[in-house]
């Protein structure tokens, strides 16, 4: 009994208070209030979060393009050290055009060539034999080439029959476009080392 006397003197309490006019239109206000938010806001919130996480990817997209730009443009000066659409025949026939006498090619060996975007790797597998002075003149011949080449691995050896001779086994390693792609531009860039 005393539950139900103190549940209605808590509302008659309620009624007293809500039968003020100025006091009924405050709740009447926050009740609007409270609707109208989970009416409205309630979604819209939803909406404003799934489009900040949008916008946040598209300034990341942007931040990547523009860091591609700029990577382009710094590859620029350097794309005519790059043959366009070389292959390892073409590498193979640059070498031995100039190899000079009294060096010997003992072997020639083309790698397995290495995808690299729009570039390829081309390799060879380089077994020389000469006197020193000749194998320094051809490391600096590949070092000062027009092409973009690159000595990879490099092995210096007494030759079995002299001990005057070294054996060299050198991995020859060259960039390249692929076959069909041409570079976007041609600037002539001098190779100070």
């Amino acid at each position: 009994m005393s539950q139900t006397s103190s549940k209605s003197r808590g509302q008659q309490v309620i009624l007293d208070q809500l039968s003020h006019p100025l006091k009924l239109r405050a709740v009447l206000c926050l009740a609007m209030m409270a609707a109208w938010y989970a009416v409205f806001f309630s979604p819209l919130s939803e909406q404003v979060a799934a489009t900040t996480a949008r916008i946040a990817r598209e300034r990341q997209r942007g931040a990547t393009a523009r860091q591609i730009e700029q990577l382009k443009k710094a590859l620029a000066p350097y794309e005519s050290l790059i043959s366009a659409g070389a292959d390892v025949e073409e590498l193979m026939r640059h070498v031995i055009d100039h190899i000079r006498w009294p060096l010997k090619l003992i072997d020639l060996k083309p790698e397995k060539p290495k995808d690299l975007g729009p570039y390829v790797a081309i390799g060879l597998q380089l077994k020389l034999e000469g006197h020193f002075a000749e194998i320094d003149k051809f490391l600096t011949w590949v070092e000062s080439d027009r092409r973009l080449l690159r000595i990879d691995a490099l092995k210096l050896d007494p030759a079995s029959k002299d001990p005057g001779l070294l054996s060299a086994q050198i991995l020859l390693l060259s960039l390249s476009t692929k076959p069909g792609a041409t570079p976007k531009t041609n600037a002539p860039v001098s190779r100070n080392r």
